[in-house]
């Protein structure tokens, strides 16, 4: 493969061999992974921080809002940490009760705002009122 050459290894995920030596697909994948994981501990680090502080800007407890994400207290203590990262659904669902973007939670944006109206009668919403 000619220097500079491309592999596809996924949905908007592409790797660039550094020099002819490097194309094999086993280093493909494994500098894929590296870069997965790079991405998934900034988006952790990100995530914890940013909902640390809208929880206190909301002026709550750990223990509030884990009652209001319906997760357990030490589970909202492992996201602020920025241990861990709730699942995809899950995750929708704290921007939404939140009123922020998923992509800034994850820190890939600096807007805040979620474009979409807001229905005051959505459940998600109930502890926003």
């Amino acid at each position: 493969m000619a220097n500079g050459a491309q592999h596809d290894v996924g949905p908007r995920m592409v790797c660039y061999p550094r020099d002819d030596t490097d194309d094999s697909p086993e280093i493909i994948i494994r500098l894929t992974l590296e870069w997965c994981g790079r991405k998934t501990t900034m988006y952790k680090q990100s995530f914890g921080k940013n909902l640390t502080a809208i929880i206190q800007e909301k002026g709550w407890s750990k223990d509030q809002a884990a009652a209001i994400f319906d997760v357990s207290p030490s589970m909202v203590y492992l996201y602020m940490a920025g241990t861990n990262l709730p699942e995809g659904v899950h995750l929708a669902r704290i921007a939404d009760i939140l009123d922020v973007s998923i992509d800034w939670l994850l820190g890939r944006t600096a807007v805040r705002a979620v474009n979409r109206p807001r229905d005051p009668d959505d459940p998600r919403f109930v502890h926003q009122k």
